[in-house]
């Protein structure tokens, strides 16, 4: 569904805040952020952790006055009870990673969900590689090798949980939650996502 905020969709006015001043020259749909804007943010790994997700302390992560914007535009839609895909788009290397991981550890500080995951995808999806790492997030062991079957127990176990944020981070193609197992919308109303991505489509295509 398309997020409404001042100035246009959510998706759009988040590119914007990261974006900061940009030079009026030619681009595509994407907004650039200059170069010593994008060196505020620390540097991350792209690779998924194999245990629960540890989030930074506040203490190590610093928000320039644009990102603080848009973690704060974040945070509203994520309280927001007529909303459940968020998308955040921007080129590589600005730190959506190190946005959505402070999200998640304010997300799980507040309690303001039951629980936070977050899977890296990146450039091919792998379903049963995304199911492990959730498998990993919640301590489930899978017995299962289908997954078709891994996706009906993972459904079944995130059902459970009456407040979930999934947050999934360098989204480059479209994945189809619920292949994955990750119940969202009329299916399971109190689960929100949260995806990062380079490209705007995708935020359009997975109806963010």
């Amino acid at each position: 569904m398309a997020i409404k905020s001042v100035g246009g969709s959510l998706v759009s006015k988040i590119a914007e805040l990261l974006a900061g001043p940009v030079k009026k020259q030619k681009k595509t749909e994407t907004l650039r952020k200059q170069e010593e804007e994008s060196k505020e943010f620390q540097e991350v790994s792209h690779k998924a952790p194999p245990q629960d997700i540890q989030f930074l302390p506040s203490r190590e992560f610093t928000r320039s006055e644009s990102s603080n914007e848009a973690f704060e535009q974040i945070m509203k839609a994520l309280k927001d009870d007529n909303v459940n895909m968020i998308g955040l788009y921007d080129m590589g290397g600005v730190g959506k990673t190190t946005l959505v991981r402070e999200v998640g550890r304010r997300a799980k500080e507040s309690q303001l969900f039951d629980e936070v995951l977050m899977v890296t995808v990146s450039q091919n999806p792998n379903v049963m590689y995304i199911q492990d790492r959730m498998e990993d997030n919640l301590s489930l062991r899978f017995d299962i090798k289908t997954k078709e079957g891994r996706a009906s127990r993972l459904w079944k176990r995130l059902k459970t949980e009456k407040k979930l944020l999934v947050i999934l981070d360098d989204v480059r193609k479209v994945v189809d939650l619920k292949e994955i197992g990750i119940p969202v919308g009329d299916d399971h109303r109190g689960c929100k996502v949260l995806l990062t991505t380079r490209d705007r489509s995708i935020c359009s295509l997975m109806q963010c």
